[in-house]
């Protein structure tokens, strides 16, 4: 993500880059594939391949880190969102604070 000057950064916490195939889950919905594209300990960002509508609430499932959690979404456009974690949110910076070595 790129910022004019006068744009500042606002997260609280470090993000780590990645490309994870993931899975998005909404309740009584569908299943929806996307690709995890950075993560911090409190969220992360997320790419789709085409345009999609998310809802405020739902799961995100990493499946090779066998990490689920809770998110909102914090802001959308096009084939990519922010979402925020609302569960798991020790786990997450437990297992993100010192990203793992790439595959």
């Amino acid at each position: 993500m790129r910022f004019k000057p006068s744009q500042r950064e606002h997260r609280s916490a470090t993000r780590h880059l990645c490309r994870k195939p993931a899975l998005i889950k909404i309740e009584g919905g569908p299943t929806i594939a996307c690709t995890v594209l950075d993560l911090s300990a409190g969220g992360a960002g997320i790419g789709f391949h085409e345009p999609v509508i998310l809802p405020r609430q739902f799961r995100l499932q990493i499946a090779e880190d066998l990490f689920e959690a809770e998110c909102e979404l914090r802001h959308q456009n096009g084939e990519r969102a922010g979402v925020m974690f609302v569960s798991h949110l020790a786990e997450a910076f437990s297992r993100f604070r010192d990203p793992p070595l790439a595959r």
